[in-house]
């Protein structure tokens, strides 16, 4: 364990470099800590904010040297007939990324961070999310049975950060809204299907069938910061993470009083104020029929658009045959629908980045219904296939430019 007088040690050495950084907030990020820890710290609530490992990580970060100043004393837990020996040195597995002492083994190359590399990293603009995963001992266990099926494996579960479990909560809360068209289980199917990789190709049918109950919401299994996936599922934040990183930078921006910016992270957009000349941000949605030109400009402020739609990310097949990436979860196939794009607008970009995947899968008539329900939550345009762009009164005077190549029309309320 962390002895008072290295725990003190470590404490000088937050102070020192608290000068390194603008906020607290960014302090904390630093150092692989929320910041309701960083307050606990600052407060002097160490023993009930810290654990061992938080102790021993953000010594490594800080470069303490705790050497010799660690006194360990040997886990009272359950052993496992085929484990002998305890760890004489319990930091001998552990990452410098780790955060719970006593990992009883770790991936080689992830030996070989350090501090100093995790620093780059992040420098070079790479968001890192931490997941502890609590392995199951059966996992190094040799299967001596002659049915496979009667090795028994012990449970696993992760472990993740407030912010991970906040998004992933996110995710559960819009597929539960869009009767699952919004759905980050499909992970399995994207990867048999594999649109955004350099080998895709068209699965069987039985390929499909096989991964198709290993879809839904209710495989995955939230309670606080710890996840369960139900056996064989997967999940893939790709349809809302950039959604989130902008509500990110939008508090971000809102924490330094920025008065004007627009930030685009790739088919979503953020924008707020009002450009220096004093006018609006003009927000063009893009042709989905023409790589080099916009169906609409909006002028818009304060807001979040973010547009989804097939012809972004797709592959031809042998015999002509279009795949899009955008799958719907109910037939693993890409979803077939009369809709080119979905653009999203409103004051949430998690929400926006769901719901323009969701409402691409539902088709037009679907999607207006959708926005009727909600109440007015946000505003929307689509883009359909036969030549039309709808989009919602509350967009009306927004529009400066439309799309000589597309009849216009509102969507009535």
């Amino acid at each position: 364990m962390i002895t008072n007088e290295n725990k003190k040690r470590i404490l000088e050495a937050i102070a020192t470099n608290r000068t390194n950084y603008p906020s607290d907030a960014k302090h904390a990020a630093s150092l692989g800590i929320s910041t309701s820890v960083y307050s606990a710290i600052k407060n002097g609530q160490t023993d009930k904010a810290l654990s061992e490992a938080n102790w021993i990580t953000i010594a490594r970060r800080l470069g303490v040297n705790l050497r010799g100043g660690i006194e360990w004393k040997p886990a009272r837990t359950a052993t496992f007939d085929y484990i002998t020996k305890q760890l004489d040195d319990q930091s001998q597995y552990q990452t410098v990324y780790a955060k719970e002492l006593g990992s009883a083994a770790a991936p080689t190359a992830g030996l070989h961070f350090t501090p100093e590399l995790m620093d780059t990293i992040r420098a070079k603009g790479v968001n890192i999310t931490e997941v502890t995963l609590h392995v199951g001992l059966g996992t190094f266990r040799p299967v001596q049975e002659d049915e496979i099926s009667d090795h028994k494996m012990h449970s696993e579960w992760y472990s993740v950060s407030e912010e991970t479990a906040n998004l992933l909560k996110n995710a559960l809360d819009y597929s539960a809204a869009t009767g699952g068209l919004f759905d980050m289980t499909v992970a399995p199917l994207v990867s048999l299907w594999g649109i955004t990789t350099d080998s895709p190709r068209v699965p069987s049918r039985s390929e499909i069938d096989a991964l198709l109950p290993l879809v839904g919401s209710d495989h995955v299994h939230l309670d606080g910061q710890t996840v369960t996936l139900d056996a064989g599922c997967a999940v893939d934040l790709g349809g809302i993470a950039k959604g989130y990183a902008s509500d990110r930078v939008a508090q971000v921006l809102g924490q330094y009083a920025v008065t004007g910016a627009a930030v685009s992270l790739g088919g979503n957009v953020y924008v707020c104020g009002q450009k220096p000349d004093g006018t609006a941000w003009s927000v063009a949605v893009q042709d989905p029929k023409k790589t080099d030109a916009y169906a609409m400009t909006l002028d818009l402020t304060d807001v979040f658009a973010v547009t989804s739609g097939g012809y972004q990310r797709y592959f031809t097949d042998a015999d002509g045959t279009v795949y899009q990436h955008i799958l719907d979860p109910r037939t693993g196939y890409p979803a077939q629908t009369d809709l080119l794009s979905v653009t999203v607008i409103g004051q949430n970009g998690t929400m926006a980045d769901a719901y323009s995947t969701a409402l691409y899968v539902m088709g037009e008539q679907a999607a207006c219904d959708f926005w009727r329900h909600s109440g007015g939550a946000f505003d929307l345009v689509l883009i359909t296939a036969d030549g039309r762009v709808l989009y919602t009164p509350g967009l009306a005077d927004s529009i400066s430019q439309k799309g000589a190549d597309y009849d216009f029309q509102e969507v009535s309320a």
